[in-house]
């Protein structure tokens, strides 16, 4: 089973709920992951905010050569990425949610480009 990744740790659900992730082709339980809730948000925002100060004084060419492995990581990694969203139930809000939550720099430094085709 998966657990969410807050503070650098990865744990388990405060309640300790779960949620299974169904392929809804197949009808197969592919994972099982933590049913986060209003806890969990709570520990998550504490963790980010406890780590922006460190952050904030990491020098600029640091913070982009670490975007620039995330980005390496994601195109390494496209494949899954396209299996796993393919296999969600909501394969489609959850390319959308990447997509804008995504900056255009970060999309440019992983090799896509998404500029607007003028052909349609």
């Amino acid at each position: 089973m998966r657990k969410l990744l807050i503070g650098g740790r990865f744990e388990d659900s405060a309640t300790g709920a779960r949620l299974e992730v169904v392929d809804p082709a197949t009808e197969e339980v592919v994972d099982i992951v933590p049913r986060g809730g209003p806890a969990d948000i709570d520990r998550a925002v504490a963790a980010a905010k406890a780590a922006f100060p460190g952050w904030k004084r990491t020098p600029a060419w640091t913070r982009a050569g670490l975007l620039v492995e995330a980005a390496r990581r994601l195109r390494q990694n496209q494949e899954e990425f396209a299996v796993t969203l393919t296999r969600d139930d909501r394969p489609d809000d959850a390319l959308v949610l990447i997509m804008e939550r995504r900056t255009p720099f970060t999309w440019k430094l992983a090799g896509v480009d998404l500029t607007p085709d003028p052909m349609g």
